[in-house]
């Protein structure tokens, strides 16, 4: 389970998990590639092909996740070539290397499972880990569960929504765009984890994009005068084209707003704004809300 450790309950779990007769003493897990999809992921998980018009540039930044977990596993000392030794078990699966995507790839995946992995059968799935990068999880775009066989395993992946128990105010935001459809929530608390876009510079990962030549060293001290009172720059979705229609020609020194900026400039705007807006897309994790806390933003609204 993954839990935020400045919280001091997390914390005292995280360290009850190392500590004299903790699980971690025990704790095991075990990678299951099975699916071959790719057979080679150990040499490209930080490069692996994509396939599509947003081709290799968002492995780095919002996919790559994919390929960090199960390299990363297999780094550690918690990692076992035995699946019967194993406290769970975590899939490679990089599915937009393929054409179809996710749309196809998760559930082909799944079957290929089914066949070829004895951990697998040997539990029905249960103990197995699937790490679905996309916006949505095992969902469609627009909220509707798609893989309804992924109800029967655990989901790793940018898709957390808040539980609805007891509470009406949180029912009210499940992540449900448009059409009909049953009402099944794409992640379920009890069983998936949920983790954010890596949106992330990673140099030795090749396709990660170039730093910014303006970004500040570590410990630079903030301009507090911050000159903008506002700052966006983006597009694509309805809130996001309606905010740059209604600010791009705006008068005002302090609005700066854009369909698209320079990398370069993106920083320093950024950096100089009291307000940066994050509009809402089809991720439940925004890379802008990322961007702003990297950047040192006063407010992300």
């Amino acid at each position: 389970m993954l839990e935020n450790v400045s919280q001091p309950a997390a914390l005292q779990r995280l360290r009850a998990f190392y500590g004299p007769g903790g699980a971690a003493a025990t704790f095991r897990v075990h990678i299951d590639d099975a699916c071959g999809l790719p057979a080679d992921w150990r040499s490209t998980w930080d490069k692996p092909r994509q396939w599509g018009l947003t081709g290799e540039k968002n492995w780095a930044t919002k996919y790559a996740a994919a390929g960090f977990i199960p390299r990363m596993i297999e780094r550690s000392p918690f990692v076992t070539a035995d699946w019967r030794q194993a406290s769970a078990s975590v899939v490679v699966l990089f599915a937009r290397q393929y054409a179809g995507g996710p749309a196809i790839l998760q559930q082909q995946c799944l079957q290929r499972l089914q066949t070829r992995s004895e951990a697998f059968r040997a539990t029905n799935g249960s103990r197995h880990f699937f790490i679905f990068t996309d916006s949505r999880g095992p969902c469609c775009l627009d909220g509707k569960y798609k893989d309804v066989d992924f109800l029967n395993h655990h989901v790793i992946g940018p898709h957390g929504e808040p539980s609805d128990e007891g509470d009406a105010a949180a029912a009210a935001t499940w992540f449900f765009r448009r059409g009909k459809g049953p009402r099944i929530r794409c992640f379920d608390d009890s069983k998936d984890v949920n983790i954010p876009t890596p949106n992330i510079h990673f140099p030795r990962t090749p396709y990660a994009p170039p730093l910014a030549t303006t970004l500040p060293a570590p410990g630079t001290a903030l301009d507090t005068r911050r000159p903008l009172l506002l700052f966006y720059a983006g597009w694509n979705y309805a809130v996001r084209m309606q905010l740059v229609e209604l600010y791009k020609d705006d008068p005002s020194p302090q609005i700066y707003v854009r369909s698209s900026v320079p990398a370069d400039e993106y920083v320093t705007k950024i950096r100089q704004a009291k307000f940066c807006p994050v509009c809402g897309g089809f991720s439940q994790v925004s890379a802008t809300e990322c961007r702003c806390v990297r950047l040192s933003a006063l407010d992300c609204d």
